[in-house]
């Protein structure tokens, strides 16, 4: 199974090549829960999301997911790779490869990122109700209701923030 998960994120990265490199990035979300079983969020630009950003770095994947995690002031563990998503943008040239990961809380005091406006444990109910974004959610559930699949895709997203639609 290994084998064929990196085999597939070979594949996805060599979509990339031959794009501008300023274009072109990963992001990475995580799905992190605390043993309450609520999910970490942030508020970014007015809108309630999963903690992420983008892979530009000169990281291993582990690490960057720890430095993700320490810049919300907390550390976490058994972070596992959940989905890989391909999100074409409209306003954008070059599409964007999503990669969802989950993680579990292990220590510390969620402290709120210098772009952002707020943090905070939710609920699932409450995560789908507060995130905006019809993607992210269906992502979100699909994670959350078969813990044992590496789920993949691709959306089409037409316009910006709030006001933007979804196709998949």
């Amino acid at each position: 199974m290994k084998k064929k998960t990196v085999l597939l994120l070979l594949l996805l990265s060599m979509t990339f090549v031959g794009h501008s490199q300023s274009d072109v990035y990963s992001f990475f979300k995580l799905i992190i829960t605390n043993p309450q079983k609520q999910i970490l969020l942030v508020n970014w630009d007015g809108a309630w999301e999963l903690p992420g950003d983008k892979y530009n770095k000169a990281l291993s994947t582990s690490k960057f997911i720890e430095s993700i995690a320490f810049d919300h002031g907390i550390t976490i563990n058994s972070s596992k790779i959940k989905g890989l998503f391909t999100f074409h943008y409209t306003n954008r040239p070059n599409p964007t490869l999503m990669q969802y990961y989950t993680a579990n809380f292990q220590d510390g005091e969620l402290k709120i990122p210098a772009d952002c406006s707020n943090i905070g444990w939710f609920s699932k109910e409450e995560t789908l109700k507060l995130i905006p974004y019809f993607e992210m959610k269906l992502v979100i559930q699909k994670i959350l209701s078969e813990k044992k699949k590496i789920w993949g895709g691709a959306f089409k997203i037409e316009g910006t923030g709030k006001n933007r639609s979804s196709s998949i």
